[in-house]
């Protein structure tokens, strides 16, 4: 508060696209959601097939059924659907949820590190700037410290990297 108040601000930034970009942290949330997502949608597709095989199997059969019976195999369709249904919602649901978490997890690191980074580099306030749709016109390159936070925040998570984090691809790397 002093130095706000002699009128002296040390403001240093990030470039908060590169850093999400070259954060490992980030890159093996992103891959973990993927991962997940494939399973959920895999669910949904054997759902759907499952389903679909049952609707050809009345469709081939439904002019040798009985009224009742074309009754009771429509019901069992429509549960059928329903199910389908209520399964794909819960699914999106639970994608819905993990990409929320997952981006809490993401701000905490980020807000956690740059507690302690901004000591590092002499910042009395750290602004994130992003390519696309910041309110920042003009930021003088000097005061960039995405690179230097980026060494940190990745320094920081092989320290801690979870057990389940498969290591970064080549296409990951040479990006």
């Amino acid at each position: 508060t002093s130095l706000v108040q002699k009128g002296v601000v040390r403001i240093k930034y990030v470039r908060m696209d590169s850093l999400q970009a070259g954060y490992d942290f980030a890159k093996y949330l992103t891959r973990k959601f993927e991962a997940d997502n494939a399973v959920r949608e895999n669910k949904v597709r054997q759902s759907e097939a499952y389903f679909n095989s049952k609707m050809k199997k009345y469709e081939q059969d439904v002019y040798q059924l009985t009224q009742g019976e074309r009754a009771a195999r429509e019901e069992e369709l429509g549960k059928l659907q329903q199910q389908l249904m209520a399964e794909s919602q819960e699914l999106q649901n639970l994608a819905a949820m993990q990409n929320q978490t997952m981006s809490i997890q993401l701000e905490d690191s980020l807000v956690s590190f740059f507690k302690t980074f901004a000591t590092d580099v002499n910042a009395d306030l750290i602004l994130s700037t992003n390519m696309m749709g910041s309110n920042i016109l003009y930021i003088n390159p000097a005061l960039d410290v995405t690179n230097q936070a980026l060494k940190g925040l990745n320094e920081r998570y092989k320290k801690y990297k979870p057990s389940d984090d498969i290591e970064v691809d080549k296409k990951d790397k040479d990006k």
